[in-house]
């Protein structure tokens, strides 16, 4: 008896412990040292981050599962996006990567680009 007892006690304790705390989560090359201020921290020498890659069909609808929450990042693949786009001025296209704002996709503009059209498509 006292032995359950103690077993529900130590499996109690570490329920109640693992909900209270809070982690940080470090991914890379040096996992010792880790940025206060981030729930994530990824660092490589040689690797990238991979973006969820989409195909949306329109800049004013969510398109993705589940209910839209704004800061939502995606890479889309549809260059046949419809809305209102910041595209290549030289491919046309709207591929890219792009966030919700709560209301919209916008994308996020590209410092490579000296040029930017507004189009509406």
């Amino acid at each position: 008896m006292k032995n359950l007892f103690r077993k529900s006690i130590v499996l109690f304790s570490f329920f109640v412990l693992s909900f209270a705390s809070k982690a940080q989560v470090k991914i890379g090359d040096n996992p010792t040292v880790v940025t206060l201020g981030a729930i994530l921290d990824l660092e490589s020498t040689d690797q990238g981050l991979l973006i969820p890659r989409v195909s949306l069909t329109d800049t004013s609808t969510w398109g993705l599962q589940g209910s839209s929450v704004a800061g939502m990042i995606v890479y889309n693949t549809n260059s046949a996006m419809t809305g209102t786009i910041i595209v290549d001025p030289v491919s046309k296209d709207a591929k890219g990567l792009f966030y919700w704002n709560g209301l919209n996709w916008v994308q996020v503009g590209s410092s490579a680009l000296l040029e930017l059209v507004i189009i509406k498509v």
